[in-house]
This record gives structure tokens, sequence and C-alpha cells, in this order.
């Protein structure tokens, strides 16, 4: 199954390179997978819309497809990605372009590559419906996949929140992850969860990979379901850490005690006190009575 190497920052930033406009253009992210599969390493390569839509499919194009190759065109030209020559031998030539394209050659400088089976790409394509958008959406998914571990870990809601440029909503988003699984170019794990510590459900979310890897998915979910069980158990740990302190911190200081510093049931010295006030009571009662006079005046 004949393979074409992409490069990963062509479908989403990495490592510094971003390239904005092509990330949210169907059309010039199209046109690029088109002229890698043409592009000869250091030829110029002379090519109409219709040929490159031909790279893609078998398909006869229609006047709008043409139309948003072209489009494409523009935008990677602008972007500096190809340089469209303008020489004399191709200015009476309807449609058709001299392309310097070696700004798309993946040299050993361009480490961050994925490879693509054309079959799929072919496949998709023969889609009736917006193929160009899934075209790119699928490039782009393929793009996050782990080339060392050969599976994607970014859950759909991540998606949304980080690669914004791709405009989805999560209901398109879900759909076309559907599309992609039924087309079989795309293979995704089952959603997995279990009982954490705090007696609340662990959801893992799902991990997917290129055909031919699907082993690799069930033994990473039953890890990242045994991950998810531990920090609840942390978390657990955590909260319980936390309360405890709290009641620590809430608990009357010794200044706030309504007896003040002094110890309501006395102390030691208390005691000494009261036993020596007891024994100067004790010698009054004990001593001679008291002879009160009173005298009596005259009226």
């Amino acid at each position: 199954m004949k393979k074409i190497k992409f490069e990963m920052a062509m479908f989403r930033p990495i490592k510094g390179e971003d390239y904005s406009r092509i990330y949210e253009s169907d059309n010039a992210t199209c046109v690029y997978i088109a002229l890698r599969i043409l592009a000869r390493s250091g030829v110029e390569l002379t090519t109409s819309p219709y040929q490159l839509y031909k790279a893609l499919t078998e398909n006869e194009p229609t006047r709008r497809e043409l139309s948003n190759i072209v489009d494409g065109l523009k935008i990677l030209d602008e972007e500096g990605v190809i340089t469209i020559l303008n020489d004399e031998e191709n200015k009476g030539r309807k449609n058709t372009y001299t392309i310097d394209a070696q700004e798309i050659e993946l040299d050993g400088s361009k480490t961050f590559y994925f490879s693509v089976p054309i079959e799929y790409i072919y496949k998709i394509m023969e889609e009736k419906s917006k193929p160009f958008a899934l075209l790119h959406y699928y490039m782009f998914l393929c793009s996050t996949i782990n080339v060392q571990k050969h599976i994607g870990e970014h859950s759909q809601e991540n998606i949304l929140e980080h690669f914004p440029f791709l405009k989805l909503s999560l209901r398109t988003l879900q759909r076309r992850h559907k599309r992609l699984a039924e087309l079989k170019v795309i293979c995704f794990s089952e959603s997995k969860s279990a009982i954490g510590a705090d007696g609340n459900f662990v959801n893992v979310h799902k991990s997917y990979c290129m055909p031919g890897y699907e082993h690799l998915l069930g033994d990473n979910q039953k890890k990242k379901t045994a991950k998810g069980v531990k920090e609840s158990v942390k978390a657990l740990k955590e909260a319980k850490k936390q309360a405890k302190q709290q009641e620590k911190n809430t608990a009357p200081k010794k200044s706030e005690n309504p007896f003040g510093n002094r110890n309501p049931f006395g102390n030691s010295e208390d005691l000494e006190s009261d036993k020596s006030k007891d024994a100067e009571l004790e010698d009054i009662l004990s001593s001679e009575p008291i002879t009160i006079k009173k005298s009596i005046g005259r009226r």
C-alpha cells in the first residue's frame, strides 16, 4: 500500500511553525495534499487545477471544485509554501501553472511528519458531501497521532478547545469521527469508565490510531483507566487532608477562650491561694469573741 509523507506543521501549529490561513482553508489543505502526491524532488511542477484534482480522485471535477483548487493554489502561494512562476512558456496556456514546490519537500530538517496510505485519500474523496472538508479534518486528525506510540490522545472537547481554526461544532466533529470510522481509514477505541475511590465514575475518552494498530488501543485504554483511578485516590486523600486542615484552622484559638488565658478549672497556683485564704478564715473563727460596746447618748 503506497504511502505519502506529509509535514505535520501544514495541518496544525508545531514547534513555532504556524500557517493559520492554510489551517482554516479546506481548499489550500487539499491542494497541498495533491502537490505532495505529484511533486518530484528538485523538479519544478507544471500542472493545472484539473490535474491537481485528479491526483486526489478518479472522479471528474465540477466547475466549483476546480475553482476551489485555484483558490487553494493562491493561498499556498501567498503563504510562501509554493511559488507560482510566471515564465514566458506558460503565458499562453490557459489554467496551467509552473510551480516551484521546494518548500513542500521533506528534507532532513523537517523531522515532524506522518504517512497516510494514498488509498485512504481516494476513499475519502469519493464522498458526495463535502469531501474537501472531510479530507482536511482527516489529515489534521492523523497529524495528532504520536508517530512513535501510533496512538492519538486528543478528546473531542480538547480538539474544539485547542484547535479553534477548525471552526467545528461538537455535533459536526462527532459526525466526522463516525464517518471516518465507517470508511475504515481510522480506528477509535471504546469509551471506558471505572469507579474511583470517591465513588464517582472515572471517564476515559477515546483514543485513535491508523488501521493496523488497533491492538494498541485496548492496552492504552486499560492504562488510562488505571491512571484515572489512581488519580481519584490521590484526589480523595488530598481532599481529606484539606478538610482536616480546615477543621484545625477553624478551631477556637487560645485568645478566644471565654475564660481568657486562665484555666476555668483552676491551676496549681489558684489552689495554693485558696488554701491560704481558708487558713486565715479558720484562725479568725477560732479566736476569742470580740466584745462590741455600744454607747448610749443623752436625748
